[in-house]
């Protein structure tokens, strides 16, 4: 029973914020990833405001597969910085095959094989092309930044 309270205490940490990395049990470390996105215009460098961002994929070492995602209609939103904040909670509803907590939270474990990954996420809108990129995670390294730039198609 204490080692279960002890367990949900972790796990309740975790998910509150980083708080270092957690042991899951067999002496594997885990810590939970994301990824924030900024869609800026490189003409201005102004931001773009509501543009759509979805995970497509996530690439990993472990294995060596790429999982497309199971929910193609998850679809982020950028705020008025033109930033998207995808948390370890938003990766795991991605279903791009992250290793889940009880909690919900995709992570990344410490082991040889099982410590990197590379989200793809792509950037869309009505007038503007669709641009993709890769966004790269470790164990190390767990929180990914990309910054998009994204010009409107010409016009004909």
């Amino acid at each position: 029973m204490r080692t279960l309270v002890a367990l949900l205490s972790i796990l309740t940490l975790t998910a509150c914020g980083r708080s270092g990395h957690v042991s899951k049990g067999s002496g594997t470390l885990i810590t939970p990833v994301s990824v924030e996105v900024e869609v800026f215009d490189p003409v201005t460098n102004g931001v773009w405001i509501d543009a759509c961002i979805r995970v497509v994929e996530a690439y990993f070492e472990d294995g060596d597969v790429i999982v497309a995602t199971g929910r193609p209609d998850l679809i982020f939103k950028t705020d008025l910085d033109g930033r998207v904040f995808l948390s370890a909670f938003d990766l795991a509803d991605a279903e791009v095959g992250f290793f889940e907590t009880f909690a919900g939270e995709a992570y990344l474990e410490s082991g040889f094989f099982a410590d990197e990954a590379i989200v793809t996420v792509e950037v869309s809108g009505a007038g503007f092309p669709t641009v993709r990129r890769d966004v790269a995670l470790s164990f190390d390294f767990p929180d990914g930044f990309v910054a998009i730039p994204w010009e409107p198609l010409p016009v004909p």
